[in-house]
């Protein structure tokens, strides 16, 4: 029932509603969700933006840094200490906002996470999609996290903190 790829994180939302925002602009809510939900989705995404935020200063630290300490996870996929540093953060900001939520985060071991999908909800978090982009410093990167419920993408954030856009959806 969990299914998620990268139609997924970059607008195949099943049926939410995508927004590209310049830094700084409120996101007004989908009015084709239920009312409560809607809020709830709101909340979700707002605390899903400020964890990015907060990434997105880490990451870009250490964007501006002659060497962002490359290492090789396998064959042809590099992780940076940008990925590194990001994912730590990430985690503890949705540890404490998402309390008994599993956390899918592709810089922790799996083992973390092993149980996400007998869960009613998961959060799905990559803090630097993009690390070769990131290494040629070509701004082609972007922090990314995604809330699903049921095993279905119910709202997203993706930071493209280079390019000083953020895309958000419920």
């Amino acid at each position: 029932p969990w299914v998620v790829d990268a139609a997924w994180w970059w607008g195949g939302f099943y049926g939410g509603t995508l927004r590209q925002l310049e830094l700084g602009v409120t996101v007004k809510p989908n009015t084709h969700v239920a009312v409560s939900a809607q809020a709830e989705r709101n909340d979700v995404m707002e605390k899903l933006m400020k964890a990015t935020a907060t990434a997105a200063e880490v990451v870009m630290r250490i964007y501006a840094e002659s060497d962002p300490g490359v290492e090789m996870k396998g064959p042809n996929d590099p992780v940076t200490r940008a990925d590194k540093e990001a994912n730590v953060l990430l985690l503890e900001h949705l540890t404490r906002d998402f309390p008994g939520v599993p956390l899918v985060a592709e810089e922790s071991d799996p083992a973390t996470y092993a149980d996400f999908g007998k869960a009613p909800y998961a959060l799905f978090i990559d803090p630097v999609d993009g690390t070769k982009e990131f290494i040629k410093k070509n701004g082609e990167f972007a922090i990314m996290l995604g809330f699903a419920e049921a095993g279905r993408a119910t709202v997203g954030v993706i930071d493209c903190c280079a390019l000083t856009q953020l895309i958000a959806w419920f």
